[in-house]
């Protein structure tokens, strides 16, 4: 009965368990308070047949929760159009970084070959076959430069389809050579990932709050990604 004992319920709109409803009714029979993480929604271009599905257990939460934490101010603006608007007990407040494992290490050795990460689950296939592509121009460029794609490549419901479209891709494009594909890591390996790199390439758009943005920057990296969803705001002028 130890598991009853609580007196806040937290939940995410990224993880929201199925038994979301009984949890709440749970909190409120027992007076706990509600504290939602409003992360992004579903929107038509991004799932065209079951967008609104999507964000009807999200509008629910969003306005039952007593208090609201956006991770971005890109989340607080699609949440208001697609959700509604809040109008009580909110706060932006981004996702956290743990800086004693995640920071700057000596600069690298200026003549290495440039080293691009790509880091993070890939759940769509423009996303790996914008790393592709942009490894083929710099080539093209003439540029001395590696690319490593870290995590786990899953657009595909069998990750051996995943991986294999990513082969046909790099192979058509002629870049095995300066790809370097890693198997999935772990939260205590995600450190030294990024030290492996010169500087991140984030190729998801409309992203809400990338956490492995903020991992990147706190590991010192310069990120290239698409000025769009919560980046601008993370990246700014300076870390982009």
């Amino acid at each position: 009965q130890s598991s009853l004992r609580f007196n806040v319920l937290y939940m995410g709109s990224s993880s929201l368990p199925p038994d979301w409803a009984e949890a709440v009714w749970l909190a409120r029979k027992k007076g706990a308070r509600i504290l939602w993480n409003q992360n992004g929604v579903g929107y038509p271009a991004w799932a065209p047949e079951h967008w609104s599905l999507v964000n009807e257990p999200m509008k629910e939460l969003l306005h039952e929760a007593d208090y609201v934490l956006y991770q971005s101010r890109f989340c607080k603006l699609s949440a208001d159009e697609y959700l509604g608007e809040r109008k009580r007990g909110w706060e932006i407040l981004y996702n956290a970084v743990d800086t004693k494992a995640f920071h700057p290490n000596p600069p690298r050795d200026t003549r290495d070959s440039l080293i691009v990460l790509h880091a993070g689950s890939v759940e769509a296939l423009y996303r790996f076959r914008a790393v592709a592509l942009t490894l083929a121009e710099l080539l093209r460029r003439g540029l001395d430069v590696k690319m490593i794609v870290a995590g786990r490549l899953r657009w595909s419901p069998d990750p051996a389809t995943s991986l294999q479209e990513a082969g046909d891709i790099i192979n058509e494009l002629g870049i095995r050579q300066r790809m370097i594909l890693l198997p999935p890591y772990s939260r205590s390996e995600a450190p030294s990932v990024f030290r492996k790199a010169h500087m991140l390439l984030h190729t998801k758009v409309y992203d809400p709050c990338p956490k492995v943005v903020l991992e990147a920057m706190a590991s010192g990296l310069p990120v290239v990604y698409s000025r769009d969803g919560g980046l601008p705001e993370l990246v700014g002028e300076d870390a982009g």
